[in-house]
């Protein structure tokens, strides 16, 4: 087995010490110094201290260092082996003192979290809620009371079972309303394709009502006829292409166009705003113009060069989210 028996201690003369030395022999020693130490000239309650603040390499290497450069201790000369072991009790105790508190901090920020885990009823023993096993027994060899920590632990896992059924029936609900409004916004569509052709029925032009009978998708041509006849003078922006901001002290005349709105449909928004770019719902370049022979349509192509303008907006369901703009 190979074995070392030499300690390499790094230490720094104090100012004071470096100037009698170079008062002394006329050349100023390096501020870092080095010491070497037979380990087995010390007692075992000596290498006991020594080893609280030595590491060890893989080759077998002691060796002291003092982390940052300004904690290490100074010395006005090359310290005795009575010294070293007096300096690595205090560095030692004081690294203890340190960590002591911060595992103490650690440790209760842990309950803390285990105590609000509890309350929310969290089902996942999640690993930010663990104290180390190393943490936990150096905390004991400092010796601070771990039992809160394990107390509050061993309550959390008593109730993990609890949390999981809850966790499970309340996701089970959950699955429950998404399938209940998903069955709603079906029973809607359906709903609003029977009004849609209800109303074509009734009220569709011509070309409308036989181009739905034939199967074509025809929802522009079906929301632009029937904003005609609900919201004369009203265009649909069916492009989106509409953009507005908020409009400060409306005319009379917008806000008895808004009161007129109201009164005909008591169930829609209606506001009044600063119109900055206008409504739009022409074809676009995937669609095939209007045929020959159409009954007239409001169609409205946008117009980038348009003034700002006051006007209404009304907000209305039955138009699929589009705006009516007047």
């Amino acid at each position: 087995m190979n074995t070392t028996y030499v300690l390499e201690v790094t230490y720094c003369l104090t100012a004071e010490a470096r100037r009698r030395i170079c008062r002394e022999t006329g050349e100023m020693p390096v501020d870092e110094q080095r010491v070497y130490f037979d380990l087995r000239e010390a007692t075992p309650e000596q290498r006991e201290q020594i080893l609280r603040v030595a590491k060890v390499d893989r080759d077998g290497t002691v060796f002291i260092q003092w982390g940052r450069y300004e904690n290490a201790p100074r010395f006005d000369s090359e310290p005795t082996l009575e010294q070293l072991v007096e300096v690595c009790r205090q560095y030692a105790d004081e690294q203890d003192k340190e960590e002591r508190a911060h595992l103490a901090q650690a440790i209760e920020e842990k309950i803390e979290m285990i105590r609000r885990a509890i309350q929310k009823h969290d089902p996942s023993l999640h690993s930010h809620l663990l104290l180390h096993g190393s943490r936990l027994k150096r905390a004991r060899e400092l010796g601070i009371d771990t039992t809160p920590y394990n107390n509050a632990l061993k309550e959390y896992k008593q109730l993990q079972p609890q949390f999981r059924e809850e966790e499970n029936q309340r996701l089970e609900e959950l699955r429950k309303e998404q399938e209940r409004a998903e069955m709603a916004k079906v029973e809607e569509r359906k709903r609003r394709e029977a009004e849609k052709l209800a109303w074509i029925k009734q009220h569709g032009s011509e070309l409308l009502r036989r181009a739905v009978a034939a199967g074509h998708d025809c929802d522009r041509r079906y929301l632009l006829e029937r904003a005609a006849m609900e919201y004369p003078g009203f265009v649909l922006d069916y492009n989106e292409t509409a953009d507005w901001r908020e409009r400060s002290c409306p005319t009379i005349n917008a806000l008895n166009e808004r009161d007129e709105v109201l009164k005909a449909h008591p169930d829609v928004r209606c506001s009044i705003v600063w119109l900055t770019s206008e409504p739009s719902n022409a074809f676009d370049h995937y669609d095939e113009p209007a045929a020959p022979g159409d009954p007239d349509m409001p169609y409205c192509v946008y117009d980038e060069n348009a003034p700002e303008r006051e006007a209404i907006i009304v907000v209305d369901p039955t138009y699929n989210g589009k705006y009516l703009v007047k």
